[in-house]
């Protein structure tokens, strides 16, 4: 999911009130960044991920959706919420659970910091569950479409 820079698409669901996914965006463009700093065996991984979207359907029943009330910087926000939620509940997960570096942080600091690494690699399973991860996520709306009521009104 969106630590890899290049994905190609996708829906995210989200909405402006949390725990209601009322809003498709439809992934046009992103680009994310792991930062790693090492401090002896200690890892922080800063994580930062860029999406760029387009509304690709709103159903709310209760209300209309307009662009002129701040609604797109809301739902802006509360995307970005969700996706900086779902990285970091997976990160967890996969720390946790699964004790695998699938998320490439090994790689980050083997490209980014190779002395660190040729120091930690050898007790990389054991680091690795308790790598600590900064994530940042800036959702960006690029077009809205064009927004009609239900039931065309």
């Amino acid at each position: 999911m969106m630590l890899k820079s290049g994905v190609q698409g996708g829906i995210l669901l989200t909405g402006t009130q949390p725990g209601v996914k009322n809003i498709a965006l439809e992934i046009k463009k992103e680009n994310s960044e792991i930062k790693p700093q090492v401090s002896g065996n200690s890892v922080t991984m800063n994580i930062q991920i860029q999406l760029g979207v387009n509304i690709g359907e709103e159903n709310d029943k209760n209300k209309k959706f307009t662009v002129g009330n701040g609604e797109i910087r809301m739902t802006e926000d509360a995307a970005s919420k969700t996706v900086k939620k779902g990285v970091e509940d997976m990160i967890s997960d996969m720390q946790k659970n699964y004790g695998v570096d699938i998320l490439g942080f090994a790689n980050a600091i083997y490209q980014k910091k190779p002395n660190d690494w040729k120091r930690i690699s050898k007790n990389w399973s054991s680091i690795f569950p308790k790598v600590k991860c900064n994530v940042t996520a800036d959702v960006k709306i690029y077009s809205s479409g064009t927004i009609v009521p239900k039931g065309g009104e």
